[in-house]
């Protein structure tokens, strides 16, 4: 049987930090949210629902953004210290393109990137 093409995905709502198993040396990659704070307040000037109309719409946009670099991947852990995991989750669920894709959430503290690393080799040696 093919080992999984496995790639991990560290994440908040701003930012996603790619880790692709793929290949013998990890490969980084860096996925950003085009919503940020200069835009937050110039919505809000002209409103709070455009605001979460807008919002809304920037964080699927991200979400699909992240789908996008998963779908050459068997397995996916999505980890993090915010929900935003299992929003990509419930998101990317709702799609069948990513249905082939094996996802697995789990919650983490805020990371530096070698205890990234350090936790999806554990988690990935602990599914074998």
């Amino acid at each position: 049987m093919q080992n999984p093409k496995k790639i991990a995905v560290y994440l908040d709502h701003s930012q996603a930090t790619l880790f692709d198993f793929g290949s013998a040396a990890i490969e980084f990659k860096i996925i950003e949210s085009d919503f940020n704070n200069q835009d937050k307040k110039e919505i809000f000037q002209k409103g709070e629902s455009h605001l979460h109309n807008k919002e809304q719409q920037l964080q699927h946009k991200y979400y699909e953004n992240i789908g996008e670099a998963l779908l050459d991947f068997n397995e996916a852990l999505l980890f993090g210290p915010t929900d935003a995991k299992t929003e990509l989750f419930n998101y990317l669920s709702k799609i069948k393109k990513f249905g082939t894709i094996r996802m697995h959430v789990k919650a983490s503290d805020k990371l530096t990137e070698n205890q990234q690393l350090a936790f999806v080799n554990n988690y990935f040696s602990e599914l074998k």
